[in-house]
């Protein structure tokens, strides 16, 4: 069922549709203790080199950001690929240079966690 809110997800951003609220395209809520802010899963996918891309909304009193991090689960390290206020700035947005390592109980720790254990 994950792997089809994913596909419904990407598609209704491709085409510009809002979402409908069934069981099949309902978002994937992550849960951040150390943040009381909303976060949503919108993207999970493995690379070929044994990395995981994760795509994630927050919701929280400042308003949305997005974040499309990549997550090495072997060496528990991670990098920003983007991050901005919509999903267009995320996608402008500049990667970091270099994987920095994973900080436990920190909001990226938590997002990695997740993206470790749904990815295949």
């Amino acid at each position: 069922m994950l792997r089809y809110s994913h596909k419904c997800i990407k598609l209704a951003f491709c085409f510009g549709f809002a979402l409908v609220s069934n069981s099949s395209a309902q978002a994937q809520a992550i849960s951040v203790p150390s943040d009381s802010a909303n976060y949503e899963l919108l993207d999970l996918s493995n690379r070929a080199d044994g990395t995981v891309e994760i795509t994630t909304k927050r919701q929280g009193k400042s308003g949305e950001s997005y974040s499309k991090r990549l997550v090495d689960c072997k060496n528990w390290t991670a990098k920003y690929l983007g991050d901005g206020d919509s999903l267009d700035k995320m996608k402008a947005s500049k990667p970091d240079a270099e994987m920095w390592p994973l900080t436990k109980g920190s909001i990226s720790s938590h997002i990695a966690a997740y993206a470790c254990k749904h990815s295949k």
